[in-house]
Protein backbone atom coordinates (compact mmCIF):
# COMPACT_ATOMS: atom_id res chain seq x y z
CA UNK A 1 0.00 0.00 0.00
CA UNK A 2 2.81 2.95 0.84
CA UNK A 3 4.30 1.96 -2.77
CA UNK A 4 0.37 2.86 -4.20
CA UNK A 5 0.61 6.20 -2.30
CA UNK A 6 3.97 6.93 -3.37
CA UNK A 7 2.97 6.37 -6.84
CA UNK A 8 -0.56 8.80 -5.99
CA UNK A 9 1.55 11.24 -4.20
CA UNK A 10 4.08 11.68 -7.45
CA UNK A 11 1.34 11.87 -10.21
CA UNK A 12 -0.83 14.26 -8.21
CA UNK A 13 2.99 16.28 -7.70
CA UNK A 14 3.11 15.93 -11.99
CA UNK A 15 -0.52 16.95 -12.41
CA UNK A 16 0.46 20.14 -10.18
CA UNK A 17 3.79 21.09 -11.41
CA UNK A 18 4.61 19.03 -14.98
CA UNK A 19 1.23 18.03 -16.32
CA UNK A 20 2.43 16.96 -20.04
CA UNK A 21 4.73 14.15 -17.69
CA UNK A 22 1.15 13.08 -15.81
CA UNK A 23 -0.20 10.58 -18.59
CA UNK A 24 2.46 8.45 -18.64
CA UNK A 25 1.08 7.03 -15.39
CA UNK A 26 -2.67 7.24 -16.67
CA UNK A 27 -4.50 7.16 -13.09
CA UNK A 28 -7.06 10.09 -14.22
CA UNK A 29 -8.11 12.01 -17.14
CA UNK A 30 -5.52 15.45 -15.58
CA UNK A 31 -7.53 15.34 -12.35
CA UNK A 32 -5.55 14.76 -8.94
CA UNK A 33 -6.51 11.29 -7.33
CA UNK A 34 -7.55 10.81 -3.57
CA UNK A 35 -5.64 7.76 -2.15
CA UNK A 36 -8.80 6.67 -0.09
CA UNK A 37 -10.97 6.47 -3.34
CA UNK A 38 -8.42 4.91 -5.12
CA UNK A 39 -8.05 2.42 -2.57
CA UNK A 40 -11.99 1.58 -2.23
CA UNK A 41 -12.32 1.66 -6.00
CA UNK A 42 -9.51 -0.80 -7.10
CA UNK A 43 -9.48 -3.18 -4.13
CA UNK A 44 -12.63 -4.14 -3.36
CA UNK A 45 -11.22 -5.96 -0.15
CA UNK A 46 -7.79 -6.84 1.77
CA UNK A 47 -7.40 -10.24 1.20
CA UNK A 48 -4.58 -10.26 -0.39
CA UNK A 49 -3.28 -8.81 3.00
CA UNK A 50 -4.91 -11.42 5.11
CA UNK A 51 -2.39 -11.78 8.62
CA UNK A 52 -0.13 -8.68 8.11
CA UNK A 53 -0.49 -5.15 9.09
CA UNK A 54 -1.84 -3.08 6.69
CA UNK A 55 -0.04 0.70 6.38
CA UNK A 56 -3.15 2.72 6.49
CA UNK A 57 -6.99 2.46 7.89
CA UNK A 58 -9.23 1.47 5.45
CA UNK A 59 -12.51 0.56 8.00
CA UNK A 60 -15.17 -1.16 5.25
CA UNK A 61 -11.72 -3.34 4.35
CA UNK A 62 -10.36 -3.72 7.73
CA UNK A 63 -13.88 -5.54 8.85
CA UNK A 64 -14.05 -8.29 5.90
CA UNK A 65 -9.92 -8.74 6.59
CA UNK A 66 -11.04 -9.37 10.22
CA UNK A 67 -13.49 -11.83 9.54
CA UNK A 68 -11.57 -13.88 6.82
CA UNK A 69 -8.68 -14.25 9.41
CA UNK A 70 -11.21 -15.61 12.40
CA UNK A 71 -12.50 -17.78 9.55
CA UNK A 72 -8.95 -19.03 8.63
CA UNK A 73 -8.12 -19.39 12.17
CA UNK A 74 -11.00 -21.67 12.95
CA UNK A 75 -10.32 -23.73 9.59
CA UNK A 76 -6.92 -24.44 11.31
CA UNK A 77 -8.39 -24.71 14.36
CA UNK A 78 -9.02 -28.42 13.42
CA UNK A 79 -5.12 -29.01 12.52
CA UNK A 80 -5.03 -27.78 8.70
CA UNK A 81 -2.39 -26.55 7.76
CA UNK A 82 -2.36 -22.75 6.36
CA UNK A 83 -1.94 -22.80 2.69
CA UNK A 84 -5.09 -25.83 2.68
CA UNK A 85 -7.32 -23.16 5.15
CA UNK A 86 -6.97 -20.92 1.99
CA UNK A 87 -8.46 -22.83 -0.73
CA UNK A 88 -10.98 -24.68 2.08
CA UNK A 89 -12.64 -21.21 2.12
CA UNK A 90 -16.15 -20.88 1.34
CA UNK A 91 -18.54 -18.23 0.36
CA UNK A 92 -18.73 -14.89 1.58
CA UNK A 93 -14.73 -15.62 2.11
CA UNK A 94 -13.52 -17.38 -1.03
CA UNK A 95 -10.76 -15.94 -2.04
CA UNK A 96 -10.03 -15.40 -5.88
CA UNK A 97 -7.44 -17.36 -7.69
CA UNK A 98 -5.18 -14.07 -8.02
CA UNK A 99 -5.21 -14.27 -4.19
CA UNK A 100 -4.44 -17.49 -3.57
CA UNK A 101 -1.43 -17.32 -6.13
CA UNK A 102 -0.52 -14.16 -4.30
CA UNK A 103 -0.48 -15.38 -0.68
CA UNK A 104 0.96 -18.56 -1.62
CA UNK A 105 3.76 -16.88 -3.39
CA UNK A 106 3.24 -18.72 -6.72
CA UNK A 107 4.24 -16.64 -9.69
CA UNK A 108 1.21 -14.60 -10.47
CA UNK A 109 -0.18 -14.42 -14.41
CA UNK A 110 0.07 -11.11 -15.87
CA UNK A 111 -3.81 -11.64 -16.83
CA UNK A 112 -4.77 -11.80 -13.22
CA UNK A 113 -3.43 -8.36 -12.83
CA UNK A 114 -5.51 -6.83 -15.43
CA UNK A 115 -8.35 -4.25 -13.62
CA UNK A 116 -11.41 -4.80 -15.48
CA UNK A 117 -14.51 -2.16 -15.66
CA UNK A 118 -17.90 -3.15 -14.42
CA UNK A 119 -20.47 -1.69 -16.72
CA UNK A 120 -22.75 1.14 -15.66
CA UNK A 121 -26.41 -0.36 -14.74
CA UNK A 122 -27.42 2.52 -12.97
CA UNK A 123 -28.15 0.76 -9.71
CA UNK A 124 -24.30 0.07 -8.59
CA UNK A 125 -25.30 2.16 -5.29
CA UNK A 126 -28.39 1.08 -4.20
CA UNK A 127 -26.81 -0.73 -1.68
CA UNK A 128 -25.33 2.31 0.11
CA UNK A 129 -28.32 4.77 -0.84
CA UNK A 130 -31.58 2.25 0.03
CA UNK A 131 -29.66 0.29 3.11
CA UNK A 132 -29.49 1.89 6.29
CA UNK A 133 -27.55 0.99 9.33
CA UNK A 134 -28.54 1.77 13.08
CA UNK A 135 -25.42 3.72 14.47
CA UNK A 136 -25.22 4.14 17.84
CA UNK A 137 -24.56 7.30 18.72
CA UNK A 138 -26.22 8.62 15.30
CA UNK A 139 -29.08 6.61 14.74
CA UNK A 140 -30.38 5.40 11.80
CA UNK A 141 -27.92 6.13 9.11
CA UNK A 142 -27.50 5.37 5.08
CA UNK A 143 -24.78 3.10 5.01
CA UNK A 144 -22.97 5.59 2.59
CA UNK A 145 -22.87 8.38 5.75
CA UNK A 146 -22.47 5.61 8.31
CA UNK A 147 -19.03 4.07 6.25
CA UNK A 148 -17.96 8.11 5.88
CA UNK A 149 -18.11 8.41 9.66
CA UNK A 150 -16.73 4.86 10.16
CA UNK A 151 -13.71 5.81 7.35
CA UNK A 152 -13.15 9.43 7.73
CA UNK A 153 -14.18 10.80 11.31
CA UNK A 154 -12.46 8.01 13.38
CA UNK A 155 -8.98 9.00 14.84
CA UNK A 156 -5.87 7.99 12.77
CA UNK A 157 -3.49 5.70 14.42
CA UNK A 158 0.48 6.50 13.94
Amino acid sequence: MVSVHNIIQVYNDLIQNDPGNSRDIHLSNAVEVNFDDFINNYWPDLDFMVFSQADYPHARHQERKNLLEEEIKDIMSEGIEPLVALEKLDHPFKLDQATLKLLRRDPVDTRLLELKGIPDTGSEFDSIYNKYVEDPQHGKLRVIDAEYIKTCLRPVEI
